[in-house]
């Protein structure tokens, strides 16, 4: 069963990067502005004119779907500072623990979904466990109820929240990831900033430094913070070596 799983999981990234992997891996794109070892060592001039930081979380602020956030003094003082939001392209159980995790820092979570048709659009922004969905409809606030057990979850509504299926019966969504370049549409549209007030900081070069390229953000590259998980298959057999092969054919400086 799991290896039928990661089958599934390989040819899904596949087709994902097929998509339009021209942009993608395009060398402006990927190239970040400044690489640091550690989320730790990101210095006031590399955030220089920025006005908004969007974070990923698993290998940058914890490793693997840990709990632990590792430099929680540079997470608080940078939030503080600037307008800040984590954007995963974790399923929703993890969606929902760092919704947890986050809530010491104040930071909120987005995330954004899409009919299968493209007809509708719904963006959600969790907080202090409530739910803030936009749509057609307008805005809601939803409490975080928790109401089914993961596994049931995961086996009835994929990575869409319960909630929102039952708003839209017989609708089915997908949930949008990076490096789809609406979630920085999202995030513009929240903040009202420009692309170049905008930074990006994460550990892959084809989800948050790609979109950052493709939408004239600022990008930081951050070294994998790895922890006690390994990342999925689908990551470590794809996803970073095809990483690695565009990094030595541009020639990216000690990727």
């Amino acid at each position: 069963m799991k290896k039928a799983r990661h089958a599934k999981d390989l040819i899904d990234s596949a087709r994902a990067v097929m998509q339009d992997w021209s942009a993608v891996y395009a060398k402006e794109n990927i190239t970040p502005d400044f690489r640091v070892k550690a989320f730790g060592e990101i210095t006031p001039p590399m955030l220089q004119d920025i006005t908004t930081l969007v974070l990923d979380v698993d290998g940058v602020l914890t490793g693997y779907r840990e709990t632990d956030v590792r430099f929680p003094n540079t997470v608080k003082q940078l939030s503080q500072k600037f307008k800040t939001y984590i954007v995963s392209n974790s399923g929703e159980d993890r969606y929902r623990q760092l919704g947890t995790i986050m809530e010491f820092f104040n930071i909120p979570i987005l995330t954004m979904y899409q009919s299968a048709d493209g007809s509708i659009n719904i963006y959600r922004a969790l907080q202090h466990g409530w739910d803030v969905i936009w749509t057609e409809k307008g805005i809601e606030k939803i409490p975080i109820k928790n109401k089914i057990n993961a596994y049931d979850r995961k086996k009835h509504y994929g990575d869409v929240p319960e909630e929102l299926a039952e708003r839209y019966p017989g609708v089915k969504f997908k949930k949008v990831k990076k490096p789809n370049t609406a979630l920085a549409d999202y995030v513009k549209i929240l903040t009202g900033a420009r692309g170049g007030e905008i930074v990006y900081i994460g550990d892959r070069l084809s989800t948050e430094i790609s979109m950052a390229g493709q939408t004239g953000s600022r990008k930081i590259l951050v070294d994998e913070l790895k922890g006690k998980r390994e990342e999925p298959l689908s990551i470590r057999l794809f996803g970073r070596p095809v990483e690695r092969y565009y990094a030595r054919k541009y020639k990216l400086n000690a990727y």
